[in-house]
């Protein structure tokens, strides 16, 4: 019954409405201990986002830019889904159960450790998808600039912020410390080219907010990841900051838009000189967003910093040659992702005319990114 209502809820209303229906399938999900409602709910409540984005979606650019980004939003979603739904078939199937708290208990005592690593990758990566961390955040620039005011906001307030809660509640308890490290290294990862992309000519102001919910929600994943309570109370602060900071950004840009017609930020120099209001507004809130000292940001982020250095001269004094061994082939592993990643993309370098057009405008919209991120390199 309760799967059935959310799924009842959002066919029945239209306009509005669904941003209310949003609310009732998020309390459904919250209470919840099923993994396997968590993945109902979760998976219903895109519905809405999908709509905005294809149906009441940003005028500025072209029909086809707002269904590319309903698009991309729909494929991460079903590989998410896909993904997450394999973990809870493997659950049922192994320990008879989808409630959370009997399945870890049964996993931490009596399971086998190779389903367990399979359960938890399998979660874990669905999550990221959703967060999302580097790769799958391909979806999210686009969805955010082609989104109207109001589903940015839920996008960047609620909807992120329940993969977060997903492996708060079914990932921590069972995480083992060798996929924690696995897993901090995607992070950090996702971080970094976050904070580079935008310098290589993102001029759309909708798409540099969403690039900064890209590195604040991956900051805050890397404090959640860690099993202190220390980072995971840092990283909790971090995603409520990032919901109501990202949240008035995205209404300040569509208030611009809304009056100008446009979101390029080369337009709007000297701006403050005609609309001084809406300047200081945008001033304080991209203070709080890069989390200057006495924000709520600056609170969460220094929290996952500290406990990140607390467990860095941990492993520096307990393995100190075991600990060397690890940066190097760390190292040695970025060095082959960067080169698989020139090698890739220049495998990618074909003829137009030699290729169908269909085909041409896919690898686009998959690896437009990636090949971004191949000039960054090359320079």
């Amino acid at each position: 019954i309760v799967t059935i209502i959310p799924i009842v809820l959002m066919i029945k209303s239209k306009g509005e409405s669904k941003i209310m229906t949003i609310m009732i399938i998020l309390i459904i999900l919250l209470i919840s201990q099923d993994i396997f409602i968590y993945y109902i709910t979760y998976e219903v409540i895109i519905m809405p986002i999908y709509y905005f984005i294809t149906k009441e979606g940003s005028k500025y650019t072209k029909y086809l830019t707002r269904q590319e980004a309903g698009l991309r939003i729909l494929i991460y979603t079903i590989i998410g889904g896909i993904m997450i739904l394999g973990g809870i078939i493997i659950g049922i199937t192994r320990y008879g159960t989808t409630d959370n708290e009997i399945m870890n208990y049964i996993i931490n005592r009596e399971g086998e450790k190779g389903i367990k690593e399979i359960i938890n990758t399998l979660y874990i990566i669905s999550f990221f998808m959703k967060i999302p961390i580097f790769p799958f955040h391909i979806w999210l620039s686009i969805a955010h600039s082609e989104s109207p005011t109001y589903g940015s906001v839920i996008l960047a307030s609620i909807i992120l912020k329940i993969a977060s809660y997903g492996i708060i509640r079914y990932n921590l308890p069972i995480l083992s410390i060798e996929e924690i490290n696995i897993y901090n290294i995607m992070i950090l990862i996702s971080i970094i080219i976050g904070s580079i992309l935008p310098i290589n000519g993102v001029i759309d102001i909708k798409k540099i907010i969403a690039y900064s919910s890209i590195v604040h929600m991956g900051i805050s994943t890397l404090g959640i990841i860690m099993k202190e309570w220390g980072g995971i109370e840092g990283g909790i602060i971090i995603m409520i900051a990032h919901g109501w900071i990202s949240g008035g950004l995205f209404i300040l840009v569509g208030n611009l838009y809304k009056r100008y017609k446009t979101r390029i930020s080369i337009y709007y120099t000297g701006l403050s000189k005609v609309y001084p209001i809406w300047s200081t507004l945008l001033f304080l809130y991209l203070l709080s967003n890069i989390s200057i000292p006495i924000t709520y940001g600056f609170i969460g982020e220094i929290k996952v910093i500290e406990e990140n250095i607390k467990n860095l001269f941990c492993q520096i004094g307990k393995h100190d040659e075991t600990f060397r061994d690890q940066i190097s082939k760390i190292l040695d592993t970025l060095k082959e992702i960067v080169d698989g990643i020139k090698e890739y993309s220049q495998d990618l370098k074909v003829e137009t005319e030699d290729i169908d057009e269909n085909i041409r405008k896919i690898k686009m919209l998959i690896f437009s990114d990636f090949n971004t991120l191949k000039r960054l390199i090359k320079k």
